[in-house]
């Protein structure tokens, strides 16, 4: 199916964040597709050779390509008014990384439900004998069905698009890849382990060293998933682990992962047991010394001191109170926003006297309030995205994205800010002591 220009009704061009883009109807499915152009000039010769690429890679698929793929199949490359085009179905969605907006309120179920399809998709191109690659990150997106991306083995042929990312993802690649070694199929599990990972905890999996996550992601240093979830499994938390591993062969295959995951969403069996926070507690306090030794530095006094700072840590481990405020930086940084900015109240007094003589004004009124109601039901500002920059036992820095909103020329409109804050652990509660903001 489609892959003869004939087969195409290209619609009008339109303008997207400055970039071309054509909707494009199918038909012989009827369905609507988006074609976006390629920036490479491309030679006749070399267009033939990358049509019929392309052509052999879909036709491959297509067999497996239902209405809920988590990979979307790449057209092309069709010439239309001066340039090469590729494009997929125009799917509803909106970005992995904006629908996310707080790692502590979402709930784990439809989050691992929507990952099955994609999970099933890997496993359709490893069947078929082809890798995936690596992600095209501004192409990876959640709706009501699941998380899905495009093919993305050409998408660097195209525009980027406009997305902010996690800091330090763009630089998160299967470790063998930086010993010089090709991407393979244990490479391709690396970047589905790192979309999992994204999806359940809306954190990186590594720590950022200077901006970038090589050093921990090298050594295979992996924050435990459960330090941000301590409702996921065991079994769960320890098989996302395995997909990052830094040894390709202990990674298992996509035929594992799949029978795994389907039978964890056939038994629901996602969700940690009571008895599954002692293994919680072993994986935080694990994870916090391996942070702690990482930080010391040649003097001995600062060996002294850290040893001391992991006897009184381990301590509070032993008591469970650690495990109990792991997500307090979290709570008390959504609580602020959203007593801070969230929507105004309106207060109204009633119209004293007899209802039959003021009744226009009543009704008047009453129109009046619903209309600053809508006004004044959106929030000053929402988050986006939250990220722990950095964590001890007594101060923790956050990195929040939120979107501000204001009422201009009749219209709500909305800009990005970048805010970091400071937070400090008193008395066991954490407080809020310094706010910075950044413009987008």
């Amino acid at each position: 199916m489609g892959l003869y220009l004939e087969q195409w009704i290209f619609l009008a061009e339109q303008k997207e964040n400055g970039n071309p883009v054509r909707y494009v109807k199918n038909r012989f499915d009827m369905k609507i597709y988006r074609f976006e152009p390629i920036l490479t000039k491309l030679t006749a010769i070399d267009a033939g050779k990358f049509r019929r690429d392309i052509h052999e890679r879909c036709s491959s698929m297509e067999c497996f390509n239902v209405d809920d793929t988590g990979i979307l199949v790449v057209y092309g490359a069709y010439f239309q008014q001066g340039l090469f085009w590729l494009g997929w179905e125009a799917r509803m969605g909106e970005s992995l990384f904006t629908s996310l907006k707080c790692q502590v309120s979402f709930d784990l179920e439809p989050i691992l439900t929507g990952l099955y399809p994609l999970i099933q998709a890997y496993f359709h191109y490893h069947q078929a004998g082809l890798l995936v690659g690596r992600p095209d990150w501004g192409r990876l997106f959640y709706n009501s069905h699941g998380i899905y991306m495009v093919d993305p083995l050409y998408m660097p042929y195209l525009p980027e698009q406009p997305n902010i990312l996690p800091l330090g993802l763009e630089h998160c690649r299967p470790p063998e890849i930086y010993n010089g070694s090709k991407l393979k199929k244990n490479g391709d599990l690396f970047y589905l382990g790192l979309i999992i990972y994204l999806a359940i905890t809306a954190q990186l999996p590594y720590a950022i060293h200077d901006r970038w996550p090589t050093q921990a992601l090298l050594k295979g240093d992996i924050i435990p998933p459960v330090i941000y979830r301590q409702d996921l499994h065991p079994l769960l938390a320890e098989k996302i682990k395995d997909l990052l591993n830094p040894d390709p062969e202990k990674r298992g295959t996509i035929q594992q992962l799949e029978a795994f995951w389907h039978l964890m969403l056939e038994q629901k069996s996602f969700l940690a047991p009571a008895q599954a926070q002692v293994y919680n507690t072993k994986e935080q306090k694990k994870f916090q010394r391996k942070v702690r030794w990482q930080k010391i530095g040649q003097p001995m006094r600062k060996v002294i001191a850290v040893l001391a700072f992991l006897i009184v840590l381990g301590l509070l481990f032993e008591s469970g109170e650690k495990v109990q405020q792991s997500k307090e930086p979290f709570i008390t940084v959504q609580k602020f926003y959203q007593t801070a900015a969230g929507p105004p109240q309106v207060q109204t007094a009633g119209l004293q006297g007899d209802s039959s003589i003021s009744g226009d004004f009543t009704r008047a009124r009453s129109k009046r309030l619903k209309t600053a109601a809508e006004l004044l039901n959106r929030p000053l500002a929402e988050i986006e995205q939250t990220r722990l920059i950095s964590r001890t036992q007594r101060r923790a820095v956050m990195e929040v994205l939120i979107r501000r909103w204001e009422w201009l020329n009749e219209n709500w409109q909305s800009h990005l800010s970048r805010e970091q804050l400071i937070l400090e652990n008193k008395g066991n509660q954490w407080f809020i002591q310094n706010r910075k903001t950044d413009p987008e």
